[in-house]
Formats: C-alpha cells, structure tokens, sequence
C-alpha cells in the first residue's frame, strides 16, 4: 500500500478551508478522518480517507450519510495496514 499522506495546505487545496478547532471537533465526532500525528507539531490525514470523506460530503448534499463513509475509509485504511505488518 503506498499510502499518501496531506498536510493542511493540501486540504486548503481541496477546498477543506476549516479552522483547526472545527477539525478537531469534527473528528471528535466521526465526522472527519482522524488526523495522524506526525511529530510534535505536525499532523496530517490518509489521503484516501479524505478523498472518501469528500465523496461522502457529496453524497450527503444528495441525502447520505457522511460518519459512515468516515469509518469505513477509516477501516479500510487499518485493514490494509494490519495486510502490511503481517505479510
């Protein structure tokens, strides 16, 4: 799996504009990807977890649900890293 990583000028980018407290509240709530943290002071999320967290939002536009599309880009994201760690 050769996993992206995006820093957040790379959301900027996507037209993800949200301030760091709304982020955070966000994922507290399922309603975005987790962030992963870096280092001291530097995070960033799974690029296909975002890509799948945008989908959801246009799906939501159109009557979906948004937290499910989150924790099942989350799931498969930990699944394909338990395939790496074992094989």
């Amino acid at each position: 799996m050769n996993t992206r990583l995006l820093r957040r000028p790379q959301l900027r980018e996507r037209g993800i504009n949200y301030t760091q407290k709304h982020l955070r509240d966000l994922e507290a709530k399922g309603l975005f990807p987790r962030r992963i943290q870096l280092g001291p002071n530097s995070v960033a999320w799974v690029a296909d977890e975002i890509e799948a967290w945008v989908r959801a939002r246009i799906r939501a536009s159109r009557g979906g649900e948004v937290q499910d599309a989150v924790a099942a880009a989350e799931a498969r994201t930990a699944a394909l890293l338990t395939l790496e760690t074992e094989g």
